[in-house]
């Protein structure tokens, strides 16, 4: 049997990246996404050239909706700083930078969705 959860945890769990170096990160369910997409969507109203009537259609602001993102997954993290050794805090704008590091943001996506995947093998055992 296929056990689904109907609220999923949205609590983040610690991952390793490299010693001292460790990142919180929360699971991203469809539910999540849903909400988060709306706060970057905006509809806007055009004519659809074929029936020419006016159509509801999605302007989604992609910045908005990697910002929402990142701040949502990436949680927390431990032994980031700048070049002069400064500690980061977790604030957006840390976390963004964060995220556009290929190899993190990388790291940081998989473990979300290993989230999931751990969730779903664990009810179903």
């Amino acid at each position: 049997m296929l056990k689904i959860k109907k609220e999923g945890s949205t609590e983040g769990k610690w991952f390793k990246y490299s010693d001292g170096v460790e990142f919180k990160i929360r699971p991203l369910t469809g539910t999540v996404m849903r909400e988060l997409r709306k706060t970057a969507v905006k509809i806007n109203m055009e004519l659809d050239p074929k029936t020419r009537r006016m159509i509801p259609v999605e302007d989604v602001n992609d910045e908005k909706l990697e910002e929402a993102l990142a701040d949502y997954i990436l949680e927390d993290f431990k032994g980031v700083g700048d070049e002069a050794g400064n500690v980061f805090e977790p604030t957006l704008e840390n976390k963004k930078l964060i995220m556009d590091q290929l190899p993190l943001k990388d790291f940081i996506w998989a473990a979300a969705q290993s989230l999931d995947v751990g969730e779903e093998q664990i009810k179903n055992s």
